[in-house]
C-alpha cells in the first residue's frame, strides 16, 4: 500500500512538472524563436558544407537551398562590412579633434617657414647633394598633390551624402518592416522543413544587413560636421606643403643652375689655360688644346641656355599652378 502510493505521488511529480515546462521556457525566452533570429556565418557555412556533401538530396533541391544559404551569407558579409564602417566613423569622429589641431599646426609651420624666407639660403653640399634634394622635394610636391585633390574630392562628395542619407533611411525602415512581415507569414504548404528553414535564413539575415546600413548611415550622418573639418585641415595642409614645395624647388632649382655655370665656367677657364700654356709646343698639341677650348666654350653656352629654359619651364608650371587655383576659389 505504501508503494502504491509513493508511485502515485512520482507520477504526479511528473505531471506537474510537465505542466510546468511551458512557463519555465516562456520565462526563460526559449518557448518560441524571435522574429530576427541569431543566424550567423558559421551557421550557414557548416549547413552549405552539409548540404553539397549530402549525395542524397534531389539537385533541384540542392541547388534551391544552396542559393538560399549563399544569399544568406551576402547579407551578413554586407553587414558585417556595414558594422566596421559605422565604427570606422565613430572613431573618426573621435580623432577627429586631435587630428585636426595637429594639421593645422603643420599648416602654421609651412607658413612661418615661407614669411621667414628660410627656404633660399644656399647649401654647402655638393651638386649631387642638391640635385638629390631637388629630386626628393619634387616627389614630395607630387604626393602633396595627390593629398590635396583627394581631400577636394571627398569633400566634394561628402557635400552631398547628408540628402542621400536622409532619403535612405527611411526606405531601409521601410523594407525591414516588409521583411518583418514576410517572416510572420506560415510555412509554405509546398516547402519542406529545410526549405523553410533556408528562406527564414535570407529573411533574418536581410534584417541584419538592412539594420547595420541604418546604423552605418546615421554615424556617417552624425561625424560629417567633423569628418569635414578634418578634410578641410587636411586640404589646408596639403595647399600649405605645396606651396613650400614650390618655393623650396624653385630655390634649389636656382642653385643647381649656379653650381652648373661654376663648374663650366672652372672647366672653360681650365681649358684656356691649357691653350696658353701648349703655344709652341707641337702642333697636334695646340689643334687639340684648342678644340678643348671651343668644345668648353660650346658647354657653357648650352648649359646656359638649358638653365634660361630650365627657368622658362619653371615658370609656366608656376602661372598654370596659379590659374588652377584661381579656378578653385572661382568655383567655391
Amino acid at each position: 500500500m505504501k508503494q502504491r502510493k509513493l508511485f502515485l505521488c512520482f507520477i504526479a511529480s511528473l505531471v506537474c512538472l510537465a505542466m510546468m515546462r511551458p512557463l519555465i521556457a516562456a520565462k526563460d525566452g526559449t518557448a518560441s524563436p524571435s522574429l530576427q533570429g541569431s543566424v550567423t556565418q558559421e551557421i550557414i557555412e557548416r549547413k552549405v558544407a552539409e548540404v553539397e556533401a549530402d549525395t542524397g538530396l534531389d539537385e533541384q533541391a540542392k541547388d534551391k537551398l544552396l542559393q538560399r544559404y549563399r544569399k544568406a551569407l551576402a547579407n551578413l558579409e554586407t553587414a558585417a562590412s556595414n558594422e566596421k564602417s559605422a565604427l570606422a566613423f565613430q572613431q573618426t569622429a573621435k580623432d577627429a579633434p586631435a587630428n585636426i589641431d595637429k594639421l593645422r599646426k603643420q599648416t602654421a609651420e609651412f607658413n612661418a617657414k615661407l614669411d621667414e624666407d628660410t627656404l633660399i639660403k644656399d647649401l654647402q653640399g655638393t651638386l649631387q647633394d642638391i640635385e638629390q634634394l631637388l629630386q626628393q622635394e619634387k616627389a614630395d610636391l607630387a604626393v602633396q598633390d595627390a593629398k590635396l585633390l583627394e581631400a577636394e574630392q571627398r569633400l566634394e562628395e561628402n557635400a552631398a551624402r547628408p540628402s542621400i542619407i536622409r532619403q535612405r533611411i527611411p526606405e531601409a525602415k521601410q523594407q525591414q518592416d516588409e521583411v518583418y512581415n514576410e517572416l510572420k507569414l506560415p510555412q509554405a504548404s509546398d516547402e519542406d522543413a529545410a526549405a523553410s528553414q533556408a528562406r527564414r535564413w535570407v529573411l533574418e539575415s536581410r534584417l541584419q544587413l538592412l539594420s547595420a546600413e541604418v546604423n552605418m548611415l546615421n554615424q556617417e550622418l552624425l561625424s560629417q560636421p567633423l569628418r569635414i573639418d578634418l578634410l578641410e585641415a587636411e586640404r589646408d595642409r596639403a595647399e600649405a606643403g605645396i606651396q613650400w614645395s614650390t618655393a623650396r624647388i624653385s630655390s634649389l632649382e636656382s642653385q643647381v643652375t649656379r653650381k652648373h655655370q661654376g663648374e663650366v665656367d672652372k672647366a672653360r677657364l681650365e681649358a684656356e689655360v691649357i691653350l696658353d700654356e701648349s703655344a709652341g709646343k707641337h702642333a697636334l698639341v695646340v689643334k687639340l688644346a684648342g678644340k678643348n677650348a671651343a668644345l668648353s666654350n660650346d658647354i657653357a653656352s648650352m648649359v646656359s641656355r638649358l638653365d634660361q629654359l630650365t627657368e622658362l619651364t619653371e615658370r609656366a608650371d608656376k602661372r598654370a599652378r596659379q590659374i588652377e587655383d584661381d579656378q578653385k576659389r572661382a568655383r567655391e
